[in-house]
């Protein structure tokens, strides 16, 4: 249960930037030459011989041998080539290149749903934004690069916009008709600042069947079937840059008595955000109304409140449900 409620009233900009650029090198080629070889020089002939004069004390010289006859080489019958064949050693086997096309492919579902389907090899485990109509949202893509997501559409021509922190990502559009029977409320906020989406249906109070919140979220069946509203939770991560979001979705097009679904936004003073300033928006959609924007900037009171709740009721607005 809730400890403490005051009422509070309180702003927030998102943004996207692109970049790209090359690079290009080139190359230069080197000439090379080869000198003359010198001239032969003449040599000067050899000077004559002393004559030997033999000593009767020293023995006899012997004669000098006769000059080897020379000997000629046989001369080979046929000439014969040699031929050396050594194959090139193979080239290395390329390696496959990577495949890195990012793909999102949009399906409509019941209840104004659309199914989210994100497919990128080269981005495992890494964080992406999904954005939709001013709404935003941080999911993570598994080992394979892939992620799948269950978003409420708020807009009948929905155009869905996966984004990494690369600048890299995809883009898909998908028509969901049945969108004019519901009202949508969005509460958008960054990091952990422990807000809460509530809707009370048709008096119903806290803890009561009939109070829709992030601990009571319902199908999207009931509201397929017009028996009420539900609650989606979108975004993933718990750091300061994490976006994450509660949708509430009513089928007010279904339902053929009167009443009202009270709405509001409360913020939990935790140890996290206490004595900070925390930011959100909320945007509200409904068939016979313009979309209506309101962002929130709220001084969080001081850490000696931790568990006390503010609720803030000016950032929605109640449904009021006539019949037809």
């Amino acid at each position: 249960m809730l400890n403490k409620k005051q009422i509070v009233t309180a702003g927030a900009t998102l943004g996207i930037a692109l970049a790209t650029g090359f690079v290009m090198q080139n190359g230069d080629a080197v000439a090379s030459r080869l000198g003359d070889a010198p001239e032969a020089q003449p040599q000067a002939e050899p000077a004559e011989a002393p004559a030997v004069v033999q000593s009767s004390i020293l023995p006899s010289l012997p004669e000098t041998p006769a000059e080897p006859e020379p000997v000629e080489m046989a001369a080979l019958e046929e000439d014969v080539t040699v031929t050396t064949d050594i194959a090139p050693p193979p080239a290395p086997a390329a390696e496959p290149e990577l495949v890195c096309e990012t793909t999102l492919q949009a399906e409509a579902t019941a209840a104004a749903m659309v199914r989210l389907d994100l497919m990128s090899a080269c981005h495992p485990n890494e964080r992406v934004t999904i954005h939709h109509e001013g709404m935003m949202f941080t999911a993570e893509t598994d080992t394979n690069g892939a992620v799948s997501v269950d978003v409420p559409a708020l807009n009948q021509s929905a155009i869905f916009i996966a984004a990494f922190p690369n600048n890299e990502g995809a883009m898909s559009q998908i028509d969901v008709p049945s969108l004019e029977f519901y009202d949508r409320v969005v509460l958008q906020w960054r990091g952990e600042n422990a807000l809460q989406l509530h809707a009370r249906e048709f008096g119903a109070d806290y803890g009561e069947e009939g109070h829709v919140w992030s601990e009571t979220t319902r199908d999207a069946s009931v509201a397929a079937t017009g028996q009420g509203g539900f609650i989606t939770t979108l975004g993933s991560g718990s750091d300061d840059t994490a976006l994450l979001a509660e949708i509430y979705s009513f089928p007010t097009g279904f339902m053929t008595d009167d009443g009202e679904v009270a709405l509001s936004v409360e913020a939990e003073v935790t140890a996290k955000n206490c004595a900070r300033d925390i930011e959100a928006q909320s945007i509200q959609i409904s068939p016979e109304a313009e979309p209506a924007v309101v962002d929130l900037v709220l001084s969080v009171p001081g850490c000696d409140a931790v568990g006390d709740f503010l609720v803030l009721k000016n950032m929605v607005q109640d449904l009021t449900l006539a019949a037809k």
